[in-house]
Formats: C-alpha cells, structure tokens, sequence
C-alpha cells in the first residue's frame, strides 16, 4: 500500500470509519489524523482542540505504512 487512496479504499473493505485521511477529515474531528503540507506528511493528534504533531514523513508511502501498521492494530 503506497498511497492515501489505497489506504482509504482498505479502510472502506475493513469498514473503518475513516477520521483519519486528509479528505476525510473534519475541523470537529478529535483524535489522530494525517495531514499532508508542503510534500511533508503530519501524523497528528486533537484533544479539545489542541494539536499535538505526533510523527512527520517525507513520503506518502512512509505516512501510509504507518497509518496502516497504526490501524490494523487497533482491528
């Protein structure tokens, strides 16, 4: 799996709520998310409105396998 839309589609067939990618992630949205600025990707968490930077990659697919690692453990 190398990119977000590949992660999204995965999500979709394990039926994850998917608060987690960058098109589907929402202001209100609390707990982790992936955020991708200036070709850097942000590994994130929102706690009551505060935005702690948990993990930064230089690559789509470095932020994709996390993610995924990140997710399939909590399935």
């Amino acid at each position: 799996m190398e990119t977000i839309a590949e992660l999204e589609n995965w999500m979709i067939e394990k039926v994850i709520n998917n608060t987690f990618t960058p098109n589907h992630r929402y202001v209100t949205d609390e707990g982790e998310g992936l955020e991708e600025l200036s070709g850097t990707y942000i590994w994130y968490y929102i706690e009551r409105g505060n935005r702690t930077n948990l993990e930064f990659f230089k690559s789509e697919k470095d932020a994709v396998s996390f993610v995924y690692e990140y997710l399939s453990k909590k399935i």
